[in-house]
């Protein structure tokens, strides 16, 4: 076991102002505003015998088939297995 690597990242997810949200069934229109970014993160720890990558999205839900395609695209960019 070699020594520990560790990477991080973060992108601003947050959708423009008008977009429909879900968990809002309330409302009658798109958001009015932004109070706080959504952020997606990773985090990668390498030890030189096993890669981890943990992703963490401010979001309610993704759909299975995205989650599916993101997955496949990580394994042929990064050679980590889902």
């Amino acid at each position: 076991m070699g020594q520990l690597q560790a990477g991080i990242a973060t992108v601003d997810i947050t959708p423009p102002v008008g977009t429909w949200l879900a968990g809002f069934a309330g409302r009658h229109k798109g958001s009015e505003g932004i109070h706080d970014p959504l952020r997606a993160r990773a985090l990668v720890l390498d030890d030189g015998d096993t890669r981890l990558l943990i992703i963490t999205c401010d979001i309610l839900s993704l759909a299975y088939p995205f989650i599916d395609d993101l997955k496949a695209r990580i394994e042929a960019e990064s050679g980590l297995p889902p």
